[in-house]
């Protein structure tokens, strides 16, 4: 048995969440280019196939906060694509279709 001074009855949590990147894909599906929308620079892109091969590395030149790849060689299917700003890497999916 446990004794009642052995626990607390307080509750952890937060009331407030901080987004610290946001980052934006679009159009998802696409066909031809994918845009990629972060509120900090983006250093660069990786794609990633669904089996974890890497299929695709971009780098931002100008380490903008926008940036446009161009998907037409890619094959149709479901990737992974990482944003690697310096906030941190972040992780969307994108489909490819015809």
């Amino acid at each position: 048995l446990v004794q009642p001074s052995c626990y607390s009855e307080k509750v952890l949590g937060t009331t407030s969440f901080e987004i610290k990147n946001e980052v934006l894909v679009y159009p998802n599906p696409s066909s031809e280019i994918v845009v990629i929308q972060s509120t900090n620079n983006i250093n660069s892109i990786s794609v990633y196939a669904m089996d974890g091969r890497n299929v695709k590395n971009y780098r931002n030149p100008l380490t903008t906060n926008e940036y446009t790849i161009n998907v037409q060689n890619l094959s149709v299917g479901m990737y992974t694509i990482k944003i690697h700003t310096y906030k941190g890497t972040f992780s969307k999916k994108i489909i490819i279709r015809r």
